[in-house]
């Protein structure tokens, strides 16, 4: 998905979102869950994963780096405004 726009933010977040108009029928919104969910899975770890299933860090040698610690999207329906809005968060570490 693109053309997401920033609506929230501050130094350590950022959320972006997208609103998806039409009709909302059972499989479009079941599209947009399955979408988020590998979505979720595929970035849970944005610097991979160990051998033993750990998230590996940014690997700065101190706090306050500003790294991308964790993005996660999330999907909200509007099913009587036929919207289904989409947003992903961007945590950084500071």
């Amino acid at each position: 998905m693109r053309n997401f726009k920033t609506t929230q933010g501050d130094f350590d977040y950022e959320v972006r979102e997208r609103v998806l108009t039409g009709h909302v029928t059972h499989e479009r919104w079941q599209r947009v869950l399955e979408y988020t969910q590998r979505y979720n899975q595929e970035n849970d770890a944005p610097y991979g994963i160990s051998e033993r299933g750990y998230a590996y860090t940014c690997g700065c040698s101190h706090d306050c780096c500003g790294c991308l610690i964790r993005t996660r999207m999330i999907a909200q329906s509007e099913p009587h405004n036929n919207r289904i809005v989409v947003a992903i968060i961007d945590t950084f570490n500071y």
